[in-house]
């Protein structure tokens, strides 16, 4: 099993496992995405909860498509104080810089084959999935590295949106450098917090991945 399959066997996993019908303990929320060289940003409102996680830089070649139908997936992480990065959390009457958790994006688009040197760029529907498990922050606000106390909520999102991807043509395929979702769903509390294992390891494949294609890119 190449390493390509396993991390979408994985995400494959996680889809199964994050994914629930609403139910009386869910809420409406709207999310936004951004990925890109200078950030990997995802904001997430609604009911008790408000969300921002932003990383310090993004990838720069986010992904790389050929001409024709393509099968669109995508994730992108919650890069939050725990990880490096910076966060802001509220629920309810908590607050908290600390979540680990992500979204997954799924869809179809078509392609055109374009000149070289063209840029590009294109909007289509999604549905998404997610999670994100908050705890609360022993050391204080600005004291690094921080201490990662009890857990605040674990909450798994689903629903749909759009995407766009920003890029460019080069060598017959587009080599996009930006994308950016639009999302409206639910969240539902979860009982169980080991589903967002599965959910980072999909998003670490990805991760993976992205760094072979720019290592591709740079050669």
């Amino acid at each position: 099993m190449n390493a390509k399959f396993f991390s979408f066997f994985i995400l494959a996993i996680s889809l199964a496992l994050i994914s629930q019908p609403a139910n009386a303990g869910s809420f409406p929320i709207t999310a936004t995405s951004a990925l890109d060289g200078s950030d990997e940003q995802v904001f997430v409102t609604g009911g008790p909860l408000s969300l921002l996680t932003q990383a310090p830089s993004g990838p720069y070649i986010v992904a790389i498509y050929s001409p024709g139908v393509v099968n669109f997936s995508s994730g992108v992480g919650m890069v939050s104080t725990l990880q490096g990065g910076f966060g802001l959390i509220t629920y309810g009457s908590q607050s908290t810089d600390l979540v680990t958790g992500g979204l997954i994006f799924s869809g179809t688009f078509t392609l055109p084959a374009l000149p070289d040197g063209t840029d590009f760029t294109v909007t289509f529907p999604v549905t998404f999935i997610g999670n994100a498990i908050a705890y609360q922050d022993l050391s204080g606000p600005g004291v690094n590295p921080p201490v990662k106390g009890p857990q605040i909520f674990d909450l798994a999102f689903q629903g749909s949106g759009t995407v766009t991807l920003e890029g460019g043509f080069a060598r017959g395929q587009l080599y996009v450098d930006g994308e950016a979702a639009s999302l409206n769903g639910t969240a539902t509390v979860v009982p169980e917090p080991s589903s967002v294992l599965l959910l980072g390891t999909g998003l670490a494949g990805m991760v993976g991945m992205r760094r072979k294609l720019w290592a591709r890119f740079a050669r």
